[in-house]
């Protein structure tokens, strides 16, 4: 199992709404992060994620489904720059080992 973080891609709709549509994962999310998810809201999603340039904002990606999302978004701050870096993961891959460290 090796999770893979990639650009969005058009086709990752169905997969991103399946998943994002969950109010346990929209709790946790900012008040941007709608729910219910709709497929209108996930084609505004991977328009915005594909519009940064350089991408911020990649799919987190197991198997060829996408079940998650993971960005770095950079704060206006006057004073120091810096970046917030937010994830969520679909709620039936929480509490299980996606990551294998040698």
């Amino acid at each position: 199992m090796q999770l893979i973080l990639r650009p969005y891609q058009p086709s990752d709709i169905e997969n991103l709404v399946k998943h994002a549509n969950n109010f346990n994962i929209s709790k946790y999310l900012t008040n941007k992060f709608p729910f219910p998810y709709e497929k209108k809201d996930g084609e505004a999603f991977i328009r915005l994620a594909l519009s940064h340039d350089p991408l911020q904002i990649k799919a987190i990606v197991l198997n060829g489904e996408v079940i998650g999302s993971i960005g770095v978004h950079q704060l206006a701050d006057i004073y120091s720059k810096n970046a917030e870096i937010g994830y969520w993961i679909a709620e039936d891959f929480w509490e299980k080992a996606l990551f294998h460290w040698p």
